[in-house]
């Protein structure tokens, strides 16, 4: 009989974040075929976004499992993780907007989460 591990090791932020590329490609790639999001297939988009929800989440966890300070303090860690996880809730938001056909709000909450991800990207990726 295989037992089942007492703990597995999820993926770091870097792994999250290439995940989130990815589904990020495909919807900017949707946002450029039809400029107001009015897609052939919404619940295909619904779940790209969804996937970055996830994603963002789970960058969030990871963070906080950091013990070797590379964030920096706890305040500067804090941060980090609540940046994450607001980005996560304009993502949910992106993600309500697609399931409820609400095109405006869908774009709206493109937008905003592009610029929380180029925000964060300036603050805590491309100074590292």
């Amino acid at each position: 009989v295989n037992d089942l591990p007492s703990r597995a090791e999820s993926d770091g932020i870097a792994q999250y974040m290439a995940k989130l590329d990815r589904r990020w490609e495909v919807i900017q790639e949707e946002k450029k075929q039809s400029l107001d999001l009015n897609v052939s297939d919404p619940n295909k988009l619904q779940q790209e976004v969804i996937a970055i929800m996830e994603c963002l989440r789970e960058s969030a966890r990871s963070v906080q499992r950091d013990r070797e300070g590379k964030w920096g303090d706890a305040k500067s860690l804090q941060r980090l993780v609540d940046h994450l996880l607001d980005s996560s809730t304009t993502a949910e938001r992106f993600a309500n907007a697609i399931r409820s056909g609400d095109k405006k709000k869908a774009s709206e909450s493109f937008a905003s989460l592009a610029k929380q991800c180029k925000s964060c990207h300036e603050k805590y990726r491309d100074n590292r």
